[in-house]
């Protein structure tokens, strides 16, 4: 217990924060919180992202905190990260506390960092307390100053990611479609409010195209996106391509390949990783599964090399939840693998210079390096 330390969170008196915001409905309260620091996560780790060059990894969580984690070093070839696997410690750079309130308030259900990792974007139940809608903050994560919140937001905020250049902010929301930022200046660029299910799944290939999923079982494709940052007026977006003939009925995960010619599918309520043409959304390929797989596979991830294809499970009656791997660009055998963790994996992120990080709700986190003989990986669980 000597570790732990008590610290009070004061919403109005973050360091540094600017006296302009977007236009809000109203302020967070000042009153102080007694909150106990842990030096981990207490709660389900929700999500997890890390930066283009692989330094650090942000993680948020339902404990209404967000840490950032330096990583080991991106330079090292894989094999030296395989010989370092059994000691995955992550540094805790700095933690990151929102406003808060009585329940679900600041309960944070996504998170992004910009390519330089200078950025952070945190969302979930933020602002619904004082706004009676939610909320992005932005941070400097060197300071840990509150640059700006993005506010007006009709439902709860699931996920978020910056495009490639780092200037274009995309949030997916619960029941709400999907809303597009220049975050920079606070400005709605796009938004498409036609979906009738959450949306858990955006990724961004550039900065021109976007792929969502969402829960009503549409997989859409957006492209042309930059021409939005020239309009004078917010741009209602309709989808280049969308399909709802897709091995499950819910996708969840989505991810692009990293030169753009697969599109990855996971799915709430199905065994099974679906591989998808970006140019039409057909089926291109469904990797392979070990018998007995038995949980969806909801959270998907390619290598940065893009050769490993990965998909995390849910935990269901019991069993572990499953962590799946194929090589070959999903054309390989597929090998499964328990991560360490004993609840359902939340998140799944390459690491720079080859590998994966596993959120999962224990809360803990893993690193997990493909190989290629009959062991399948390598892992090594951290309960941050």
């Amino acid at each position: 217990m000597k570790r732990f330390f008590f610290a009070f969170v004061v919403a109005s008196l973050l360091p540094g924060q600017p006296s302009s915001f977007v236009i809000q409905a109203a302020e967070p309260p000042s009153a102080p919180i007694l909150r106990i620091e842990a030096g981990m996560h207490t709660a389900s780790i929700n999500r997890i992202a890390t930066d283009a060059a692989g330094r650090v990894a942000l993680t948020c969580s339902a404990d209404k905190t967000a840490r950032l984690w330096s990583l080991p070093d991106a330079q090292s070839p894989l094999s030296d990260l395989k010989s370092r696997i059994s000691d995955f410690k992550p540094e805790l750079l700095r933690v990151f506390r929102m406003p808060i309130g009585a329940g679900d308030e600041g309960k944070l259900h996504a998170c992004a960092l910009s390519p330089d990792g200078s950025i952070a974007a945190l969302g979930g139940w933020t602002g619904y307390e004082w706004d009676q809608k939610a909320c992005i903050y932005l941070i400097d994560t060197a300071s840990g100053r509150l640059l700006r919140r993005l506010t007006g937001l009709p439902d709860v905020v699931e996920v978020l990611a910056f495009s490639a250049s780092g200037r274009v902010l995309a949030a997916g929301l619960g029941r709400n479609g999907i809303r597009i930022f220049e975050w920079s200046r606070g400005r709605l660029l796009a938004q498409d409010r036609d979906y009738a299910g959450e949306c858990y799944g955006l990724d961004w290939h550039g900065d021109e195209r976007l792929a969502t999923t969402s829960l009503d079982g549409t997989v859409r494709i957006y492209a042309g996106l930059g021409a939005a940052r020239s309009a004078t007026a917010i741009t209602d977006l309709k989808p280049k391509l969308s399909t709802r003939s897709n091995p499950g009925k819910q996708p969840y995960g989505i991810r692009f390949s990293p030169d753009g010619k697969s599109l990855a599918v996971g799915f709430a309520d199905a065994d099974t990783v679906a591989i998808l043409s970006p140019e039409d959304l057909r089926v291109k390929l469904q990797p392979k599964l070990i018998s007995g797989v038995g949980s969806p596979l909801a959270v998907v991830c390619w290598s940065q090399d893009g050769n490993w294809l990965a998909a995390g499970g849910k935990w269901k009656n019991g069993v572990a939840a499953p962590f799946c791997l194929w090589s070959e660009r999903g054309l390989g055998p597929a090998k499964m693998l328990h991560c360490g963790a004993d609840a359902t994996l939340m998140d799944v992120r390459a690491l720079h210079g080859g590998g994966f990080l596993v959120a999962a709700a224990d809360p803990a986190w893993a690193m997990v390096v493909p190989q290629a003989d009959a062991t399948g990986a390598s892992t090594s669980k951290s309960s941050f």
